[in-house]
Protein backbone atom coordinates (compact mmCIF):
# COMPACT_ATOMS: atom_id res chain seq x y z
CA UNK A 1 0.00 0.00 0.00
CA UNK A 2 2.65 2.24 1.03
CA UNK A 3 4.30 1.52 -2.16
CA UNK A 4 1.44 2.37 -4.54
CA UNK A 5 0.91 6.11 -2.59
CA UNK A 6 4.66 6.79 -3.28
CA UNK A 7 4.50 5.87 -7.03
CA UNK A 8 1.28 7.98 -6.82
CA UNK A 9 2.77 11.04 -5.13
CA UNK A 10 5.62 10.53 -7.80
CA UNK A 11 3.75 10.91 -10.35
CA UNK A 12 1.70 13.60 -9.28
CA UNK A 13 4.71 15.84 -8.41
CA UNK A 14 6.44 15.06 -12.04
CA UNK A 15 3.00 16.13 -13.46
CA UNK A 16 3.48 19.30 -11.99
CA UNK A 17 6.85 20.13 -12.31
CA UNK A 18 6.43 19.12 -15.97
CA UNK A 19 3.32 21.55 -16.10
CA UNK A 20 5.24 24.61 -14.35
CA UNK A 21 8.27 23.56 -16.77
CA UNK A 22 6.06 23.69 -19.87
CA UNK A 23 4.58 27.17 -18.65
CA UNK A 24 8.18 29.32 -18.15
CA UNK A 25 8.94 27.47 -21.70
CA UNK A 26 6.41 29.24 -23.31
CA UNK A 27 6.15 32.57 -21.31
CA UNK A 28 10.14 32.91 -22.47
CA UNK A 29 9.54 32.35 -25.86
CA UNK A 30 6.80 34.49 -26.03
CA UNK A 31 8.72 37.00 -25.33
CA UNK A 32 9.63 40.22 -28.37
CA UNK A 33 8.43 41.35 -30.95
CA UNK A 34 6.01 40.01 -33.83
CA UNK A 35 5.32 40.43 -36.99
CA UNK A 36 1.57 39.06 -38.76
CA UNK A 37 1.77 37.51 -41.73
CA UNK A 38 -0.97 35.67 -42.18
CA UNK A 39 -4.95 34.51 -41.06
CA UNK A 40 -6.66 31.03 -41.94
CA UNK A 41 -10.24 29.94 -40.93
CA UNK A 42 -13.62 30.90 -40.98
CA UNK A 43 -16.75 28.69 -42.53
CA UNK A 44 -15.20 29.45 -46.44
CA UNK A 45 -11.48 29.03 -45.32
CA UNK A 46 -10.78 32.20 -45.64
CA UNK A 47 -6.56 33.38 -46.22
CA UNK A 48 -5.46 36.69 -45.42
CA UNK A 49 -2.04 38.39 -45.22
CA UNK A 50 -0.48 41.65 -45.36
CA UNK A 51 -0.92 42.41 -48.94
CA UNK A 52 -4.49 41.19 -49.50
CA UNK A 53 -5.36 43.27 -46.58
CA UNK A 54 -3.12 45.99 -47.65
CA UNK A 55 -2.10 46.62 -43.46
CA UNK A 56 0.51 45.61 -41.08
CA UNK A 57 0.16 43.65 -37.75
CA UNK A 58 2.15 43.51 -34.88
CA UNK A 59 2.58 42.47 -31.27
CA UNK A 60 4.84 43.39 -28.60
CA UNK A 61 5.10 40.98 -25.64
CA UNK A 62 7.20 42.07 -22.67
CA UNK A 63 6.59 40.37 -19.33
CA UNK A 64 2.88 39.55 -18.93
CA UNK A 65 2.09 42.94 -20.93
CA UNK A 66 0.90 42.38 -24.48
CA UNK A 67 0.84 45.25 -26.95
CA UNK A 68 -1.12 45.25 -30.60
CA UNK A 69 -0.46 47.76 -33.61
CA UNK A 70 -1.61 47.78 -36.95
CA UNK A 71 0.37 49.88 -39.44
CA UNK A 72 2.48 51.09 -36.38
CA UNK A 73 -0.18 52.80 -34.67
CA UNK A 74 -1.19 51.30 -31.33
CA UNK A 75 -4.48 49.62 -31.16
CA UNK A 76 -4.56 47.81 -28.12
CA UNK A 77 -2.49 47.45 -24.99
CA UNK A 78 -3.41 44.41 -22.29
CA UNK A 79 -1.82 42.27 -19.54
CA UNK A 80 -2.33 38.74 -19.83
CA UNK A 81 -2.10 35.29 -18.32
CA UNK A 82 -1.08 32.24 -19.03
CA UNK A 83 -3.31 29.05 -18.80
CA UNK A 84 -2.46 25.63 -18.81
CA UNK A 85 -5.41 23.82 -19.91
CA UNK A 86 -4.60 20.09 -21.22
CA UNK A 87 -1.02 18.76 -20.86
CA UNK A 88 -0.02 20.17 -24.47
CA UNK A 89 -2.10 23.02 -24.60
CA UNK A 90 -1.37 26.42 -23.14
CA UNK A 91 -3.85 29.45 -23.48
CA UNK A 92 -3.51 32.61 -23.53
CA UNK A 93 -5.84 35.31 -21.72
CA UNK A 94 -6.17 38.65 -22.49
CA UNK A 95 -7.66 40.97 -19.68
CA UNK A 96 -10.74 41.54 -21.50
CA UNK A 97 -11.11 37.78 -21.38
CA UNK A 98 -10.28 37.14 -24.69
CA UNK A 99 -8.28 33.90 -25.36
CA UNK A 100 -6.09 32.40 -27.83
CA UNK A 101 -4.57 28.36 -27.72
CA UNK A 102 -1.20 28.92 -28.47
CA UNK A 103 0.54 26.84 -30.82
CA UNK A 104 4.37 26.52 -32.53
CA UNK A 105 4.98 25.63 -36.35
CA UNK A 106 8.83 25.88 -36.20
CA UNK A 107 9.92 29.67 -35.38
CA UNK A 108 6.38 30.83 -36.16
CA UNK A 109 4.02 31.46 -33.26
CA UNK A 110 0.27 30.72 -34.41
CA UNK A 111 -2.88 32.02 -31.79
CA UNK A 112 -5.65 30.13 -32.43
CA UNK A 113 -9.21 31.05 -31.90
CA UNK A 114 -11.15 28.63 -29.81
CA UNK A 115 -13.83 27.66 -31.92
CA UNK A 116 -15.37 26.00 -34.74
CA UNK A 117 -14.38 27.94 -37.60
CA UNK A 118 -12.35 30.07 -36.55
CA UNK A 119 -9.47 31.92 -37.13
CA UNK A 120 -5.99 31.06 -36.66
CA UNK A 121 -3.56 33.73 -37.06
CA UNK A 122 0.04 33.46 -37.85
CA UNK A 123 2.65 35.69 -36.42
CA UNK A 124 7.25 35.43 -36.78
CA UNK A 125 10.00 37.09 -34.77
CA UNK A 126 10.81 40.61 -36.02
Amino acid sequence: MNKILHIISLSMLLLVSCQKEQFRDTFSEIQGQWQWVETYGGVAGEHYTPATEHISKSMTIQGYNLKYYENNFLKFQSGFELILREPDQTIIRLGDKTEYVIEWEGNTLVLVEPCIDCYEHYYVRK
